[in-house]
C-alpha cells in the first residue's frame, strides 16, 4: 500500500500587521505544506524566515500589493514567520494548509 500526499486547506485564511521591529506574524506549524503570504498594503513588508529575524531592505521582501508563496519541498519550512517593515503597522494576510497523508 502506498502512501498518497494530499494538500489539505483545514487553516482558516488569516491576517496581522508588519511591525516595525522584527516579530512573529505567522506561528510555528510543524505540519505546514503551503503558505501564501499577501501584503495588502503601501510599504514593502521582509521577512524572516527559517527561524531568522527580519531585516529591513534584507531577505524576502514583499513589494506593495504583492506576494511571497512558499511550497512544500522547495522553499517552505514550519518555522515562525518574522516581519518588518518601515513604519509599522501594514497589513498582512495569508493562507496556510497542512501536508497529511492518506
Amino acid at each position: 500500500m502506498s502512501l498518497q500526499k494530499n494538500y489539505i486547506g483545514n487553516l482558516a485564511p488569516d491576517s496581522g500587521v508588519a511591525p516595525i521591529a522584527s516579530a512573529v506574524v505567522i506561528a510555528e506549524n510543524d505540519q505546514r505544506a503551503y503558505l501564501i503570504i499577501l501584503n495588502n498594503s503601501d510599504e514593502a513588508v521582509a521577512l524572516g524566515l527559517g527561524g531568522s529575524p527580519a531585516e529591513l531592505n534584507k531577505g524576502v521582501i514583499i513589494n506593495p500589493l504583492g506576494s511571497y508563496e512558499m511550497l512544500s519541498g522547495q522553499n517552505l519550512d514550519g518555522e515562525a514567520v518574522e516581519m518588518i517593515c518601515v513604519s509599522g503597522g501594514k497589513a498582512v494576510s495569508w493562507q496556510e494548509a497542512d501536508l497529511v497523508s492518506s
